[in-house]
């Protein structure tokens, strides 16, 4: 009988070879994406207290007769973060029920405004450094009032960072506003 086969070790060769190809196919796939998932799960880790609320000047409050809430934010001063932002969230709590108010610069909104400004008009954010007061009219959310407000760092990237980089109190501030 003459039979003609592969010797085992051109067999094991082979299956090395394999393998070592199969390795190099999905580590293609696999690296980029994980590369691309750890890059955003990280991106946000700079911002994490970019805004805060500045308390100094007694404006985070509410006023249930006028039915608005006036906010006073402080970006913090790095203007490198501060070209990657695009804007911020500002999450409105109250007894049951949430609010988010999207802020960005040089949007408008008829709700909310900035300090001195006319309802509809284009709103700043505060960059670097600097500190915005925003009054925000809640008339028609069937709601008393909020008691409290978080802040989230939207990016130029789009991406909205989950971890609220501020919380505040709101007190009761009726005819100050």
């Amino acid at each position: 009988m003459n039979s003609r086969g592969f010797s085992t070790i051109i067999a094991t060769i082979l299956i090395i070879l394999l393998t070592v190809i199969a390795a190099a196919m999905i580590a293609q796939v696999v690296i980029p994406f994980a590369k691309k998932n750890l890059y955003k799960s990280t991106e946000c880790i700079s911002y994490e207290h970019y805004f805060q609320f500045d308390n100094s000047l007694e404006w985070n409050c509410y006023d249930s007769d006028a039915r608005q809430i006036t906010v006073s934010i402080t970006a913090q001063n790095d203007p490198a973060l501060a070209a990657q932002v695009a804007g911020f969230k500002l999450a409105l709590l109250g007894e049951g029920i949430s609010k988010t108010v999207d802020v960005r610069e040089g949007s408008s909104a008829s709700t909310i405004r900035n300090f001195g400004k006319q309802s509809g008009s284009k709103l700043t954010i505060p960059h670097a450094g600097d500190t915005s007061t925003y009054i925000y009219d809640y008339g028609n959310d069937g709601v008393q009032y909020y008691t409290g407000a978080d802040i989230h760092t939207v990016l130029a990237s789009g991406r909205l960072c989950e971890k609220p980089s501020g919380h505040v109190t709101l007190l009761d501030c009726r005819g100050k506003i």
